[in-house]
């Protein structure tokens, strides 16, 4: 099975979050950069604020899936 893994930086301090986007629901823009929403009792309110778009994202996903 491929990995889903991705390394992603959390808008609010800059840290590194891997997230695994098997448990994301969805993927939403904002103004600095995107909104991932996680499968239901995931994640503190479930959600976490990155700065890579979603299309960062995506592409970043299909590197990991394909390596």
């Amino acid at each position: 099975m491929a990995s889903e893994w991705v390394k992603l930086t959390l808008q609010d301090g800059g840290k590194t979050i891997h997230v695994n986007l098997a448990n994301v629901s969805s993927i939403e823009c904002d103004e600095k950069g995107s909104v991932i929403w996680f499968l239901a009792g995931v994640g503190e309110d479930g959600k976490a604020r990155v700065l890579e778009t979603a299309e960062v994202i995506l592409k970043r996903l299909s590197k990991v899936q394909f390596a």
